[in-house]
């Protein structure tokens, strides 16, 4: 894989901690680049990026967020 798609993975996993490793094959087929499913696990793992899941949970729900206002 190279680096700039290792760059473009880190950028989509940044705007949405919770895409999936087919959300983000995807998006690097838009770029032109073709990596498997089992590669961008590995990278990612790699790179210190396991769960792909965001580090703090909000306090409120979207929903309880909405009807709080």
């Amino acid at each position: 894989m190279t680096t700039r798609a290792q760059r473009i993975m880190l950028n989509e996993i940044k705007k949405n901690p919770r895409v999936s490793a087919k959300d983000l094959q995807k998006s690097l087929e838009h770029a032109k680049i073709s990596v498997d499913e089992s590669t961008i696990c590995k990278t990612l793992n790699k790179t210190g990026v396991h769960g792909r899941t965001p580090r703090k949970k909000p306090l409120l729900s979207k929903k309880k967020q909405f009807l709080h206002v």
